[in-house]
């Protein structure tokens, strides 16, 4: 979690950095589509960069900056609840939705706010933080070849990739020519061999036999 000592002239408010573990809802200005996930943080530390690194549609290329973002909803939720809201409303692509599914995924942060986080129709929904003018500090922003970026090849397996976290991660894990063949190990539920920072997803997906859904 950022705080004020290390983002200095960027800090953001107290109430903004006390925030924790919601899902979130942002309209993608300009375009026809919205974008929700879950953050463990305050959803505009989260989109300090944008979302250029994601898979997205075609009709928001070269408008996911986070001057494009205007958050519509915020509600308790956590990774299972994304996941969940997933399953029940499936996106366009990757974590975007036409805006017309907007009220419905408002409706469902309620009803899982509800049922899952002990809230009532009084507290499910989260008041929305002001945007700060000038985004917190990030990673950097890194776009994908669609939206101006450049491809990048793996030296290894020659593997073309459009994000440099895609690339070193995919060196680091599983590219089939380096020694160890990637930091993987068995799942106990289905005996399949995943990437270890991704077991708790894998344990919650329809690709784990034994998975929660």
């Amino acid at each position: 979690m950022y705080s004020g000592s290390n983002l200095g002239s960027h800090a953001l408010h107290p109430s903004l950095q006390s925030l924790r573990n919601m899902l979130y809802l942002f309209s993608i200005e300009g375009t026809d589509y919205v974008k929700a996930g879950y953050t463990a943080r305050c959803p505009w530390q989260r989109v300090c960069d944008g979302f250029w690194r994601l898979v997205h549609p075609p009709a928001v290329c070269g408008k996911l900056g986070y001057e494009n973002l205007r958050l519509l909803a915020m509600s308790p939720g956590d990774m299972e609840d994304e996941l969940r809201l997933h399953d029940l409303i499936q996106p366009v692509v990757g974590e975007f939705w036409h805006r017309d599914d907007a009220e419905m995924i408002k409706l469902f942060f309620k009803v899982n706010s509800i049922g899952e986080h002990a809230c009532d129709n009084d507290t499910w929904e989260l008041a929305l933080p002001d945007k700060p003018a000038v985004p917190p500090p990030g990673r950097g922003i890194e776009k994908r070849p669609c939206c101006g970026g450049s491809e990048l090849i793996c030296y290894g397996c020659g593997c073309p990739f459009g994000l440099w976290i895609h690339l070193s991660t995919h060196m680091r894990e599983s590219c089939p020519n380096r020694d160890g063949g990637g930091e993987r190990e068995v799942c106990g539920r289905c005996h399949v061999r995943v990437i270890k920072r991704k077991m708790k997803r894998h344990h919650l997906s329809r690709a784990c036999s034994g998975g929660a859904r």
